[in-house]
């Protein structure tokens, strides 16, 4: 059976092609499937097409930045490919404006785009890194180990370890289809999952903290910056959303976590309510079980917390 985005396949296929320079944006403050996608198409792109100069912009999960410097005239000549970017304010690429044209690869829900000059979105999909897999083993596009690698980070965590609701058949033929390269499944969830002494004894204190609603099945937890500077990393720290998954009475739950820059950002996750409708209040979004926004300080996500656990 011909998969119903095939004509967007062929065009994704044609514009890699039609460019020499290639530059993949992923959203701001990356999570692995945002990173998994760009660091697996990147490499899906050199191993098949020649002559391509493939750039990944923006931050990266890990500390070490990405070493290079783009050309104004080199953007003005480029494609710029979005992976796991809902809307354009999340681009994180400050020229993106500066790019010939853009091609969005997604699988965030949408109403409509406001961004891209071409799309490739397949809203069924669990995970973005699901959506460049099935592009890539439909269009018979090589995907090496390295490759099948990163890409499996951003399947297995986006689906919550194929656990997720939204998980489907096609989850399982592009995990197939990676784990097929010969990738080390274990490492790589220990690689992801494994958590230092230092960062669990952290986890259990800030149990303390979280507040529970038994009565309406929601809980929370505020972390400020002053809660794990010096102590853990970002990035750590944002683990602590995993703290209050997987209890019977707590249906939906967020995290509220000061960034280094002090805005907060809340993390939502819900087993059956759309938190993203939530999220877009706040300029935010993400997938119905799954979302994020930012509020400003401390004072303001304050003030508008009443307001937020209303619409949980």
């Amino acid at each position: 059976m011909e998969n119903i985005f095939y004509e967007e396949y062929k065009t994704l296929l044609q514009k890699i092609e039609e460019y020499k320079t290639i530059i993949i944006a992923k959203h701001v403050m990356p999570d692995w499937d945002a990173q998994g996608s760009a660091e697996g198409l990147k490499r899906i792109i050199e191993d098949n097409f020649k002559n391509k100069n493939v750039y990944i912009v923006g931050s990266k999960i890990e500390d070490k930045p990405y070493k290079f410097k783009l050309s104004d005239e080199q953007i003005k000549k480029s494609i710029l490919l979005t992976v796991d970017v809902a809307n354009q304010s999340r681009i994180d690429f400050d020229k993106k404006m500066n790019v010939k044209e853009i091609f969005k690869i997604d699988h965030h829900k949408f109403e409509s785009h406001d961004f891209g000059d071409n799309f490739l979105v397949d809203p069924t999909a669990i995970a973005c890194t699901q959506v460049i897999t099935i592009f890539a083993m439909t269009m018979n596009l090589k995907i090496s180990k390295e490759a099948a690698k990163f890409l499996y980070k951003g399947l297995l965590t986006d689906s919550g370890r194929f656990l997720f609701k939204n998980t489907n058949a096609q989850t399982f033929e592009a995990a197939k289809v990676l784990v097929s390269t010969g990738i080390d499944v274990a490492e790589i969830a220990n690689e992801i999952y494994l958590t230092d002494l230092n960062l669990k004894k952290w986890l259990f204190k800030m149990s303390e903290k979280i507040v529970f609603n038994e009565k309406k099945y929601y809980a929370y937890l505020c972390v400020k910056k002053s809660d794990y500077y010096g102590i853990i990393d970002i990035e750590a720290a944002k683990s602590a959303l995993g703290i209050m998954s997987g209890i019977n009475e707590i249906s939906t739950w967020f995290l509220a976590y000061e960034k280094e820059d002090g805005i907060v950002k809340i993390s939502f996750r819900s087993r059956n309510k759309d938190v993203s409708l939530i999220a877009k209040k706040y300029g935010g979004g993400g997938h119905t079980l799954a979302a994020a926004c930012e509020v400003g300080t401390w004072d303001n996500f304050e003030n508008e917390l009443n307001n937020i656990l209303k619409g949980i």
